[in-house]
């Protein structure tokens, strides 16, 4: 294949890979900049940058709906899990 030709497949290539990736992208960035905001300041501007990163809501959600719990069991699931396949794993072998 010529090499012009390639590099012309090669840079269209990126150019759709990174619009798709900035499609794709663009709703986590919303979300978590959305998180980071007060009710009054996304009511104010909502398509700006937060001024101050505000994390006292993750730590309001943690505390009201005892994540920790909810956490702490996933721990335990996943180590669990870990553990058992690689028991399996390493007999397997």
């Amino acid at each position: 294949m010529n090499p012009v030709v390639r590099n012309w497949k090669q840079a269209t290539l990126l150019i759709v890979l990174a619009f798709y990736t900035a499609f794709a992208a663009g709703p986590l960035f919303w979300t978590a900049t959305m998180s980071l905001r007060t009710t009054t300041e996304i009511a104010h501007s909502p398509y700006a940058l937060p001024e101050i990163l505000h994390f006292h809501k993750f730590a309001e959600a943690w505390v009201d709906s005892s994540y920790n719990v909810y956490f702490s069991n996933s721990v335990k699931v996943v180590l669990s899990a870990v553990v058992i396949v690689t028991l399996i794993g390493g007999m397997a072998a």
